[in-house]
């Protein structure tokens, strides 16, 4: 059994997978195996994928039989290793030669959740809006882990209440898992087109805590390309719907029960039930999920129902735009109406 899995789902990453595959190759830690999972591209991904497999024993490539999406292809890869450890490594973004070696040493403080600083790589087309934002994050995450380089769970949990909505570690090419990790918690969420990487963390981190190195041991690449590209504008009306996914989870699902636990205790306490609803509210009313739901395009508009169906809670705060604005108006705490009309249609 190899120390770690490599895992690198690909999806018309033709464009940087070579750079990619590279640094993996030049790595100073040997006991690792490769494992490429294709999700029905259409370029020459999995050409390349099984040349390097052909020239390289330790690289496997396996091809989905339809199209299982970004969260699935990423489930795929962690089902198909054999490795003690998941070391996920994005079609897109490299790794330095001593990333697994030193990732693995620090992975001997017992800590099953391990993350790495990174670089960026700024492609031409690269917004100075967008550069902010991942220089901003960059700094985030240097700041929490300034005084200890290892959090607990509840000062994982403590920093997550502070900050709602951050990512403590990073792109998953920045992290290590132990592979009874996924036993115990599950599988990345594949309701989740945008957010499913700063989920998982949160789901593991606050029940185990972390470990950060702060060598730029990887580095993430900015393109227009990107899947995170791609969200952000033609997906923008479908990734509206993440927060409100990982706000139930928060509030509903037993593996946050300890986070859930700690927010309670602390002051001001955050109660996360709360949260969804007024979340779930302002996302179906002022961002006008509701409106794309009756008059979008068909594909967004089935989207949102798909998860909306998953998320019973969800489909029972999805009135008519009309008739949830009328009761906002009328009235003075949308929060009690929303629990209200929510008690009765959601036994």
């Amino acid at each position: 059994m190899p120390t770690v899995s490599i895992c690198v789902p690909t999806f018309n990453g033709e464009g940087y997978l070579v750079e990619c595959l590279d640094s993996i190759v030049h790595q100073t830690f040997s006991n690792f195996e490769v494992v490429i999972v294709d999700d029905c591209s259409t370029d020459a991904s999995l050409t390349i994928a099984n040349d390097y497999a052909r020239r390289f024993p330790n690289f496997r490539v396996s091809q989905n039989s339809t199209n299982v999406g970004l969260a699935g292809n990423w489930n795929r890869c962690v089902q198909l290793s054999t490795g003690e450890w998941i070391k996920f490594v994005f079609q897109d973004d490299i790794i330095a030669p001593d990333c697994l070696k030193k990732m693995v040493e620090a992975a001997d403080s017992g800590h099953l959740l391990i993350s790495c600083a990174r670089d960026f790589i700024f492609e031409r087309n690269t917004t100075l809006s967008d550069k902010k934002f991942y220089d901003k994050h960059e700094r985030y995450i240097e700041d929490t882990y300034a005084r200890s380089t290892t959090l607990s769970a509840n000062e994982f949990s403590d920093c997550l209440s502070s900050n709602i909505g951050s990512n403590l570690l990073g792109e998953p090419t920045v992290t290590l898992l132990h592979k009874s990790v996924f036993e115990t918690f599950g599988l990345f969420n594949t309701w989740l087109i945008h957010d499913a990487d700063n989920e998982y963390w949160a789901r593991v981190g606050t029940n185990i805590g972390t470990r950060h190195v702060p060598e730029h041991l990887a580095s993430f690449r900015v393109h227009a390309g990107s899947t995170t590209a791609a969200n952000m504008t033609i997906r923008a009306a479908r990734k509206k719907v993440d927060p409100l996914v990982i706000y139930h989870d928060f509030a509903f699902n037993p593996h946050y029960a300890a986070l859930r636990r700690r927010c309670r205790a602390t002051r001001p306490h955050i109660d996360f039930a709360d949260e969804f609803w007024i979340r779930a509210y302002d996302t179906l009313i002022a961002d006008k999920i509701a409106d794309t739901l009756a008059h979008g395009d068909a594909i967004t508009a089935n989207e949102i129902a798909a998860v909306f169906q998953a998320y019973p809670r969800l489909a029972a705060a999805n009135w008519t735009s009309k008739a949830t604005a009328t009761a906002k108006r009328r009235t003075r705490n949308a929060r009690s109406f929303i629990q209200r009309a929510c008690a009765i249609l959601v036994p």
